[in-house]
């Protein structure tokens, strides 16, 4: 049972303001869906797009058809301000582990040469399964992207030594031919240790990966967690199987690539994987017995932002960057126990507070689960940064009490303190209920310009660069504005200057934490 006193306490509200569909007394641990799309940010969802004043994602094809996702939004919680970092493994690392990158060393992509993320990180199903006294099973399907050849076992055994008892998938991305023929991984976790297959597989990988998450979750008996970080939308952008997709509104080249393609007809292939996508979403749902379904908690949250973005954005500023177009992405929590669904909430939420909030949302004990390991000092002394929302999701007055997050990356993949490292960082952090951000573009160190005051409540920055940037995300989401420019000097106002310096101080903050 959960902690109703812990629940409530704090924020003014009583168990009878619950909607009935979270009352306490038929709470069971949940099964846990997450669905994590590959590139898929916010001006690709229409029901997300408004962020940027769009009126469609393409003005030839207009807003891509999502109905499958759309739904789950009527059962859920929307929430408009979840973050990623700039691309795939950083982020992967985040929800696996529930830490920063620098503490992983997971900044750049696991690749052949790039350290993997290592074996001696404790890994979310295994958390999952400590905090709750192993009620669960838990199992991986689709793009890893975590593990290469050095990593303990090898490729395919790597998600078992993070703890999942089975995993369908690939290791990474996969080339124009890889979506229709690719070698497919499964590795087992057994009384003996871990066994490792590989099947030659002639058909559509993204179909191959729901077809096996569907058949391993209508085998369990007991609660389960299905990871199900899909292909889809990355590329290389391709001709997707016909019924996947509205082939009328989106007509493609018959040789089924875009190597050539202008922008234009590279998001009509984007779109026609984005609507493929949400086709297999409804195939994974409906391929789920209405009872189970009924205790499982559906998690979609997408990796990092759009590569091939909306009309009239700035693609410097979508995937790889350290902008919100790149980083501030869909993120939908719906099902079993949640309190007002159709919802909409914006709440700080980090890669790696899916950690804890699993844990918390199955009735377990966060404080049960194994340390992880400090890169320093070679122990088990290290920590997570992982604030759960589970209480946001359980009771719709609940105030989320993250205030800050980071955004970092690196190359190469390497543990470190907190910028040491040449990298990309920002801190978002949220201040009297609005959103700011504070970016070092490629840089070390936690040390930022001091601002001083001229007339009251008129503060100028004392040094100004191009190097760093702070943008105030409410006025101005597109972050064309940077208050400590060089050219055309702005001012900033008094609630400005103090969320800029909860920005530095959190920066600050992280130097010598691992």
């Amino acid at each position: 049972m959960l902690d109703e006193k812990r629940l409530f306490s704090g924020h003014g509200v009583r168990a009878a303001d619950l909607s009935t569909t979270t009352t306490m007394s038929n709470y069971r641990q949940p099964n846990y869906i997450m669905w994590a799309p590959d590139d898929f940010g916010m001006d690709a969802w229409a029901q997300f797009a408004d962020r940027y004043s769009l009126s469609s994602y393409d003005s030839a094809i207009g807003d891509i058809p999502t109905p499958n996702l759309d739904a789950l939004l009527q059962r859920g919680v929307k929430f408009t301000r979840a973050y990623s970092q700039p691309f795939c493994s950083p982020t992967r690392a985040q929800w696996m582990t529930g830490r920063f990158g620098f503490k992983t060393g997971i900044g750049a992509l696991v690749d052949t040469n790039d350290q993997a993320l290592l074996d001696l990180e404790v890994g979310l199903p295994r958390g999952l399964k400590e905090g709750t006294g192993y009620a669960y099973k838990c199992a991986a399907f689709g793009k890893w992207h975590l593990s290469n050849y050095s990593s303990m076992g090898g490729i395919a055994s790597h998600p078992i030594t993070v703890g999942f008892d089975e995993f369908y998938g690939t290791q990474g991305n996969v080339d124009f031919q890889g979506y229709y023929f690719f070698e497919g991984w499964h590795s087992k976790k057994t009384a003996k240790g871990v066994d490792v297959s590989m099947e030659r597989v002639d058909r559509y990988l993204p179909e191959w990966t729901v077809d096996k998450a569907l058949e391993w979750i209508n085998r369990q008996s007991q609660p389960w967690f299905a990871y199900i970080p899909i292909n889809l939308p990355h590329g290389p952008l391709h001709r997707p199987p016909a019924d996947l997709y509205d082939t009328t509104r989106y007509v493609l080249p018959e040789n089924g690539t875009s190597t050539d393609a202008t922008a234009n007809v590279k998001q009509l292939y984007y779109a026609a994987m984005v609507q493929s996508m949400d086709t297999l979403f409804g195939k994974l749902l409906a391929g789920i017995p209405q009872d189970v379904l009924a205790n499982t908690v559906i998690i979609v949250w997408s990796d990092n932002g759009t590569e091939y973005v909306a009309d009239g954005l700035d693609s410097a500023k979508g995937k790889y960057s350290a902008y919100d177009l790149g980083v501030n992405v869909p993120l939908v929590v719906a099902g079993a126990y949640i309190d007002r669904p159709g919802r909409t909430n914006n709440a700080l939420i980090s890669p790696s507070d899916l950690f804890d909030t699993l844990i918390v949302m199955a009735e377990g004990d966060t404080t049960l689960v194994s340390t992880p390991p400090n890169h320093s000092s070679g122990d088990f002394t290290g920590s997570r940064n992982s604030t759960h929302f589970a209480y946001t999701l359980l009771n719709y007055q609940y105030v989320h009490p993250r205030t800050s997050l980071l955004v970092d990356k690196f190359a190469y993949n390497i543990p470190h303190l907190s910028a040491t490292e040449i990298g990309l960082r920002a801190i978002v952090t949220k201040y009297s209920g609005k959103f700011y951000k504070l970016i070092r573009f490629n840089g070390t160190g936690t040390t930022f310009t001091g601002m001083t005051q001229g007339p009251v409540g008129v503060w100028t920055p004392n040094v100004r660069t191009n190097a760093d940037a702070f943008y105030d995300l409410e006025a101005d989401p597109r972050e064309d504005v940077n208050y400590l420019r060089i050219t055309t000097p702005l001012t900033l106002t008094t609630t400005q200057k103090l969320a800029y310096d909860q920005a530095v101080n959190a920066f600050a903050s992280l130097q010598s934490t691992y």
